[in-house]
């Protein structure tokens, strides 16, 4: 088996199962972790969301950086060839034969390989419908206001859409059932989630969501579309300086939009889901927000990253050890 094939396995090998073992971590913390999260303003708590979401995809490519860091740093003399002082085991490294791969690896390796093609392949099926969306919105549309399109249908609908820019869209029906006072906090809602990028951090969780367990995938889902709707509305609502306002639009928005006009799962709206629970946020009084916070917090684990380059022929050896025992 080839040297390049034998290092992919093994590296691969070495990613997922931290991934998998971050993803444990997750679902063991999930309650503590929730309850502490209710504590933040939406907001802080969409970015929060989104930053656990990626921590099994994160940690799992830090420690493989990590592991690999010594290949790097000897040609440059800050590292030691560690893989000299051992021959009784397997190498990760890029410059010594990592191990031979058996037809248990093989099988490891292909079924990894075709769930990373399954997961691309929903990323470009999604990517093909949601561009599909916008270019029939585009050619429906009649007039447009100011940053957002009008289009002429009979259905009450109200939406962002859209990756890198994303677009509003309304319906003339829903224009002319809403008041002025109405449509400009549907308008401030839907803005929001155009400046925040909703639609392209929704992406990104959805994606990256796929290395933790099926059922906490739904909640972190579930979870971050209500923070980022909840984030909007609580922005709507210092706009116009009324929370009650704001409240009994986004009732009245969801009793006439029955239907979304699109079935794409990054098609935003100030009417979807969790209608009671964004009122009852709206109702309530403020809470604290960290603006920061999700920033910081991804700082920190840069900062930790480089730190451990130092020690880097630890883990180099450590993960060494540990695909010994899982690939033999």
């Amino acid at each position: 088996m080839s040297w390049t094939f034998g290092l992919l396995v093994s590296a691969l090998a070495l990613f997922v199962s931290t991934a998998l073992m971050v993803a444990l971590f997750s679902r063991l913390l999930l309650a503590p972790i929730s309850n502490l999260l209710a504590h933040f303003a939406p907001a802080t708590r969409a970015q929060l969301w989104l930053l656990w979401s990626s921590l099994p995809f994160f940690f799992g490519l830090m420690i493989v950086v990590l592991a690999l860091s010594p290949s790097f740093f000897h040609p440059l003399g800050l590292s030691l060839d560690h893989c000299q002082t051992h021959t009784h085991h397997l190498h990760l490294c890029l410059y010594h034969t990592p191990l031979f791969v058996g037809i248990g690896e093989k099988i490891c390796f292909a079924v990894i390989l075709l769930w990373g093609l399954w997961l691309f392949s929903r990323f470009a099926w999604h990517t093909y419908q949601t561009q599909r969306y916008i270019n029939t919105l585009y050619a429906l549309s009649g007039k447009k206001g100011e940053g957002y399109h009008i289009i002429p249908a009979p259905q009450a609908f109200a939406l962002t859409i859209g990756w890198l820019q994303s677009r509003i869209f309304l319906s003339q029906t829903l224009v002319d059932l809403l008041s002025s006072a109405e449509l400009a906090t549907v308008l401030n809602h839907e803005r929001q989630h155009q400046q925040q990028h909703d639609g392209l951090r929704l992406l990104w969780v959805s994606v990256l969501s796929y290395f933790h367990c099926p059922m906490l995938r739904r909640i972190i889902l579930k979870q971050f579309s209500l923070s980022i709707e909840q984030a909007c509305d609580e922005a709507a609502a210092q706009q116009n300086g009324d929370r009650l306002q704001v409240a009994e639009t986004i009732v009245k928005v969801s009793r006439l939009i029955r239907q979304p006009p699109l079935n794409s799962p990054y098609a935003l709206s100030v009417a979807s889901s969790s209608i009671r629970l964004r009122v009852q946020g709206l109702l309530s009084p403020c809470l604290p927000t960290y603006p920061k916070l999700g920033s910081q917090l991804m700082s920190l684990i840069a900062i930790t990253l480089l730190l451990n380059l130092i020690a880097g022929n630890w883990w180099h050896h450590s993960a060494e050890t540990l695909l010994l025992l899982l690939l033999g």
